[in-house]
């Protein structure tokens, strides 16, 4: 608790993601429902016009993301030319957006919904509803569609490389809640472990993806044949 006010009174309005929030709102941005910012001391939002900011629902925004509404690159003009011509937009986030960590979100930036912004991108433009982008600039490279294809061909890849990465480096099986990414390759929803059940919980749609786990077409009857296929080396191995 003590260490808590202290973080508390260090870090002030970016204590927590709640405590950023309400302070942009006051200061006139709209931030909807269920929006997240993941490590609020790395994240900078301009505040010079916050009310040209708009951020939808159910939005993810990750460390070191900066969004801009305004640049003093006119300074140097007025410097040569002894004019002030000023540089300001808006930067809207659509519902259901994900933006990548230590990426930049300039004025007249306007993303849809359902996108995915990649680490590190620049983003200055419109990028439309339901797709992957990424760069510098920012572009489409895939749709979401495409997207859901790709990752749900990696699942039992990476599922089985991270059991045998945690088998190598401690010598036991690993424990189910390392995979609460991959469960949906060997759970059928009837009974789940508190760290399947906490991923289920996120992003408010418990229902619907218990409902897409027991319609789900395992790749495996069960834990046990998961970890069978893998082939490690249990005679080695200390059980969990």
């Amino acid at each position: 608790m003590i260490k808590g006010l202290i973080f508390k009174m260090l870090l002030g309005k970016k204590a927590s993601s709640e405590t950023y929030i309400n302070y942009l709102r006051k200061k006139g941005a709209k931030i909807g429902d269920r929006t997240i910012f993941f490590s609020p001391h790395q994240i900078s939002v301009d505040v010079v016009n916050p009310w040209l900011i708009e951020i939808g629902d159910d939005v993810q925004i990750t460390g070191g993301v900066r969004i801009l509404t305004h640049d003093y690159s006119w300074s140097v003009l007025k410097h040569k030319y002894g004019e002030i011509l000023g540089s300001v937009g808006k930067v809207k986030i659509g519902n259901n957006v994900f933006i990548g960590s230590d990426s930049i979100l300039l004025k007249n930036t306007d993303i849809g919904n359902n996108v995915i912004v990649g680490a590190g991108s620049v983003v200055n433009n419109k990028i439309p509803d339901n797709c992957i982008a990424a760069g510098n600039p920012c572009k489409v490279i895939m749709s979401l569609d495409e997207f859901y294809e790709k990752r749900k061909k990696k699942q039992r890849e990476e599922a089985v490389a991270l059991a045998k990465a945690y088998f190598e480096r401690t010598g036991v099986i690993p424990p189910k809640e390392i995979f609460h990414e991959y469960f949906f390759l060997f759970e059928d929803g009837s009974s789940l472990i508190n760290a399947f059940n906490k991923k289920l919980e996120l992003t408010g749609n418990f229902e619907e993806s218990l409902d897409a786990l027991k319609k789900n077409n395992n790749m495996f009857r069960n834990y046990d044949e998961f970890i069978l296929k893998c082939n490690l080396n249990v005679g080695v191995s200390k059980f969990v």
